[in-house]
């Protein structure tokens, strides 16, 4: 049965919420940034994160989990420990290979390779790198692909084979792109920086470095920011920066030390040797260097025990104690060679050389300065270099046509999309220009008004294609009944709100035969109401009102209004009568509306509007409202004009006072002379 595909099932133990996960929480690679590293942790048991790890790989059923849980281990020692925990390595690997399961095969044998890379064993790591690769293209997990291209970018910079570790790195951060944990992305930058740094490539390694830096502070991972700062202060050791080097290296050490027989502890009290050793201060250099290979000897980290080994006999050669400096060096070159690590291995003859300089052998000093040139020509001399910079100038251009071809993708999917979209677009528009009929067949026809009032005017301006104001005319006997609505919203909403107010309107008059405007205004509210009240929504929708009722025989004017008022010239005076301070709705605890009555003549002016125009912006600052005295004044300014001068009068003041600010609400506005 293959897993490779298949999701973790939601379970008591499939959700890798285990006891290794609660340790590594609250380990310091997991933890939020304390103020300080030297604050220690509070782990939950006694248990060792490697025995939490064994009970909680021994109990976890899915594969997938197995595999995070792996990944976890990982990330938190990061090329360390895997010996406590190489007996379940065991089963694991049985497991997986019975499942078909190649992420987790794939995983192991790497991590298999690693180990014995430590312990020196050149031909295991060989057998297990190749198992992985013939296997390799069966992985479908980026975060494992990630992990194991990294692994193999590590083993090989450390064999100082610098040209498959850049090919295997960049691979690594490729795969990285794709995986849902970042973090892997920043281990790559940190393997890069290594062999940037071995490559005595100092400005490309400071890059790398601190985007690995970054990367883990933002996602809080202490121990991978650690590493980056290590790997900073060896850059500012060579640049002779020595007191920010100590700085970066207390930093880490502070943070090592919180986890017991960590390398990067080791790696940071070697660091401090360098420093000591670089200020001539050779005695301080030794305790550290010391201290440093008896924590690699306790944890059997061949790489780092090289590393000692060479600079402890350094600092002996400066002491004139060769005799232990040979010694040193003797163990160093046979480590190297076993664990076929060039880097190290042209450092050893080089000291050699110097060594036996200073004792008066010059052809022993001669042979190994001969290897050690032949070796660091191999390893970072020009043609080493040429090879590295060709790689990266060409995965760099493979990338930028990766990049290219994913722009040119999307251009494609987002053309299908635009067209999708403009389709949609247009069935939507043809929707609402269906509408716009609809809403324009319920408004009363402009020669209905001019019939009852010939000179008039109805300034009407939607902001969208619909409206949420609408004007409302009917007759009831000798009534005329009409009316400036203004609903709530503007567009679609407005404009279905205004269709339920409209309905109001007129069975108001025909179903109920009311004809007094305060008495309309409130059985409209009830209409409206009811009919909101069948949604199960909260809709607080309504409509503001100014409506009137004209006995075309008495010319006796009947008013009520809802927040809108009515404006009434009479004798060249303008008079304005307010509204109620409610809205037809749903208004909690409506009261009756007031009617008002006037006696009108030839002559007389009505106006009715919604607020619309008034609230118009515009201005030089854009920041200036109409305003309702703005409007008032402009039409008084016309008053002795034909109705529809004055609406042109109206509609080219706003134009010019917008300034070419949008229109924030629908306008509308009904002027009436009283024949």
């Amino acid at each position: 049965m293959k897993y490779e595909n298949q999701a973790p099932i939601p379970g008591d133990k499939s959700v890798v919420v285990t006891s290794l996960i609660s340790e590594i929480n609250h380990l310091p690679g997991k933890a939020s940034i304390p103020p300080s590293l030297s604050d220690k942790p509070k782990p939950l048991s006694k248990e060792s994160p490697a025995d939490a790890f064994k009970k909680a790989f021994s109990s976890e059923e899915y594969p997938e989990n197995k595999i995070q849980l792996l990944l976890d281990f990982i990330d938190y020692y990061n090329y360390s420990h895997f010996e406590q925990i190489s007996g379940i390595m065991d089963e694991a690997l049985i497991s997986f290979t019975e499942s078909g399961f190649f992420a987790g095969q794939a995983l192991i044998r790497v991590m298999f390779a690693y180990v014995s890379f430590e312990k020196g064993n050149s031909d295991d790591v060989h057998k297990e790198l190749t198992i992985v690769q013939a296997i390799f293209d069966q992985i479908s997990m980026p975060e494992v692909k990630a992990q194991i291209l990294n692994f193999q970018a590590f083993l090989h910079s450390h064999q100082g084979d610098f040209e498959k570790a850049f090919e295997f790195c960049y691979a690594s951060m490729n795969e990285s792109e794709m995986a849902s944990n970042k973090k892997l992305k920043y281990w790559g930058n940190y393997t890069l920086g290594v062999f940037y740094y071995d490559l005595k490539d100092f400005a490309n390694a400071e890059k790398a470095f601190r985007q690995g830096l970054q990367g883990f502070l933002k996602h809080q991972n202490l121990y991978g920011a650690a590493r980056c700062e290590t790997g900073l202060s060896s850059l500012y050791i060579e640049t002779h920066k020595y007191d920010e080097a100590e700085k970066l290296v207390k930093h880490s050490l502070a943070y090592y030390s919180k986890v017991e027989e960590n390398p990067g502890k080791a790696r940071s009290l070697n660091d401090l040797g360098v420093i000591f050793r670089k200020k001539g201060q050779l005695s301080e250099a030794l305790a550290y260097f010391e201290q440093s290979l008896a924590l690699r000897r306790k944890i059997n980290h061949s790489q780092g025990i090289a590393t000692s080994l060479n600079e402890i006999s350094e600092v002996l050669i400066g002491l004139k104690e060769f005799s232990k400096a040979e010694k040193c060096l003797m163990e160093s070159l046979e480590i190297c060679e076993k664990i076929r690590n060039r880097s190290k291995l042209y450092r050893a003859h080089f000291l050699f050389s110097q060594l036996y300089r200073q004792t008066d052998q010059p052809w022993k000093a001669l042979e190994h300065y001969d290897l050690f040139e032949q070796i660091k020509s191999d390893v970072v001399g020009e043609t080493a270099n040429n090879k590295i910079q060709e790689l990266q100038s060409r995965m760099q251009t493979e990338r930028s046509e990766k990049e290219k071809e994913i722009e040119r993708l999307k251009n494609v999917e987002l053309k299908k999309a635009y067209a999708v979209i403009e389709d949609k677009n247009k069935s939507i528009t043809d929707s609402i220009n269906y509408a716009l009929k609809i809403q324009t067949s319920i408004l009363p026809p402009i020669q209905t008004v001019h019939h009852y009032f010939p000179d008039s005017f109805i300034f009407y301006k939607p902001k969208d294609i619909v409206s949420g104001d609408f004007y409302w005319m009917e007759t009831v006997g000798t009534k005329l009944l009409f009316a400036t609505c203004d609903c709530t919203g503007h567009g679609v909403p407005g404009a279905l709100v205004s269709v339920i107010c409209h309905n109001a309107l007129n069975r108001a008059i025909r179903e109920f035969g009311i004809t007094q405007p305060a008495a309309i205004l409130d059985q409209v509210a009830i209409i409206v109401r009811e009919n909101f009240r069948n949604s199960d929504d909260d809709i607080q929708d309504g409509m503001d009102i100014s409506l009137c009722s004209l006995d075309m025989t008495t010319m006796e004017l009947e008013w009520s209004g809802a927040k809108n008022p009515l404006w009434l010239i009479q004798n060249e005076e303008l008079s304005e009568t307010r509204a109620d301070n409610q809205s037809i709705g749903l208004t909690p605890e409506m009261h009756p509306f007031t009617n008002h009555t006037f006696r009108l003549k030839t002559g007389d002016c009505i106006y009715l509007f919604t607020d619309g125009y008034a609230d118009q912006f515009g201005g030089e600052n854009g920041q200036r409202k109409i305003s309702k005295k703005g409007m008032k004044e402009k039409l008084l300014s016309v008053l002795s004009e034909p109705m529809l001068m004055q609406c042109q009068f109206l509609e080219t003041f706003l134009q010019e006072f917008r300034m070419g600010q949008d229109q924030i609400d629908d306008i509308l506005v009904m002027g009436l002379r009283i024949p």
